[in-house]
């Protein structure tokens, strides 16, 4: 089974395990989409969902999806779930991993006090994966360790701590490098390069923009922004605790959304 269009989860934290599918003709116009065109599933501890508190997904090859938990790595194979515990077979005690990435046929975790990564068997499946440490503690200033993971323009990966924003080599797997810091006395609560290039974070004050070297705050941009995306006609959407926000020209426009509003 395989979910081609699954890109993570809108927040750090979800109930549940949602798929939405949709018509690959629809994604550059996205903002256009007939509700009529898409399909959703959900699948919550009611049937077979381990852990619904999910930080980070991601599809291998095989098309598997993994689902980052704070009990496990989890398996999903559109049918059944499966629970894995890597650290454990290691002596580690942590088994709680943040964030999921796959670059090139691996299959990269982010956790609180080390990365992992998982290649293919033989067979190119990730039935039986073996899995590889690298340690990369916390400072003492952050409690969750790695939260979020994205594929640089540059084939690195990004990597989100309430600290700052590392910069990981996968090549070479030397231990990260701090490259961004969140203003004196915030923390990190969101981070995303754009498809041009752009970089930007976010925080308690607002999201910032880096420009020459520097962050610019962008403004009227809401607080403790957790995901971001920059679509092709410039405009920045922004998932908050309060809800989901378009920036645009200068202009941001909260969105009233039906249901629950909050994320």
């Amino acid at each position: 089974m395989s979910f081609p269009l699954v890109r993570g989860l809108p927040v750090r934290l979800s109930l549940g395990l949602l798929m939405l599918a949709i018509d690959p003709s629809q994604l550059g116009a996205v903002s256009q989409l007939n509700p009529a065109d898409a399909s959703i599933r959900v699948w919550s501890s009611v049937n077979g969902l381990p852990e619904e508190s999910i930080f980070g997904i991601a599809e291998t090859s095989d098309g598997n999806v993994w689902l980052a938990t704070r009990d496990g790595l989890t398996r999903f194979d559109g049918n059944t779930f499966r629970t894995l515990h890597p650290a454990t077979q290691t002596g580690m005690r942590e088994n709680s991993f943040g964030a999921l990435l796959t670059v090139g046929g691996t299959l990269w975790m982010g956790a609180r006090d080390f990365l992992a990564s998982a290649l293919p068997d033989s067979f190119q499946s990730y039935v039986n994966p073996q899995f590889k440490f690298l340690p990369f503690p916390r400072r003492s200033i952050d409690r969750f360790g790695t939260v979020g993971m994205q594929l640089g323009s540059n084939g690195q990966i990004w990597l989100q701590r309430g600290d700052g924003v590392y910069e990981f080599d996968p090549k070479n797997k030397v231990k990260p490098v701090l490259r961004f810091l969140p203003p004196e006395g915030e923390q990190v609560s969101g981070f995303y390069e754009g498809y041009d290039g752009r970089v930007f974070l976010a925080s308690e004050s607002g999201v910032r923009e880096r420009v020459q070297d520097n962050w610019k705050l962008i403004d009227n941009s809401p607080r403790n922004v957790n995901k971001m995306l920059l679509t092709r006609d410039e405009a920045i959407w922004m998932f908050a605790p309060d809800g989901l926000h378009k920036l645009l020209k200068g202009k941001a426009t909260r969105l009233d959304l039906p249901g629950n509003d909050r994320f």
